[in-house]
């Protein structure tokens, strides 16, 4: 193998195929033959309309601080969409008062590579809320959607390996 960086360059699901298992299957099969043949890196853009949702979920995080800056940015313009929705006083009922800003601004005070992992994982546990395509998502991967940014696991490092591959193995 002249690399040991595997480059994923576009992995589209259409709708009807969506939320069926497709993808962790597939990266799982991916992650199968990098470790035969020795990939240590898998990078990507993370994009389209839920990638950076889906991407930061199975562990990806972005390449630098740049990527990072971009992510916060449309971050809180998606705090703004919530908030215009009536989404932030929703999660103030739902969780006894707690500040979704307030618990956004601290993630991105922090600017942790893995920042992008405690937002998309915001509040699982919470009802879900309508994006403004109507599909149903958690508070984090509302946050997290839309955004756009370059990427990597480094599946040596076990933190990003573990994350991938319980994301992998999930369907």
């Amino acid at each position: 193998l002249a690399s040991s960086t595997a480059y994923h360059d576009v992995l589209v699901f259409y709708p009807p195929y969506r939320g069926m298992g497709i993808a962790p299957k597939t990266l799982k099969a991916a992650l199968d033959l990098y470790d035969r043949v020795g990939v240590v890196e898998i990078r990507l853009t993370a994009g389209l309309s839920s990638g950076g949702s889906v991407w930061s979920k199975a562990g990806f995080v972005p390449v630098d601080n740049q990527e990072r800056q971009n992510i916060y940015r449309k971050v809180k313009a998606n705090l703004k969409l919530m908030d215009k929705r009536g989404e932030l006083e929703i999660f103030s009922r739902l969780t006894g008062g707690a500040s979704l800003v307030e618990l956004v601004t601290n993630i991105i005070n922090r600017d942790s590579e893995y920042s992008v992992w405690e937002l998309r994982d915001l509040r699982p546990d919470l009802p879900k809320v309508c994006d403004r395509d109507g599909r149903s998502l958690g508070f984090g991967a509302a946050l997290m959607q839309g955004t756009r940014w370059e990427g990597y696991v480094d599946l040596e490092n076990s933190l990003m390996r573990s994350r991938l591959e319980l994301y992998a193995t999930s369907a």
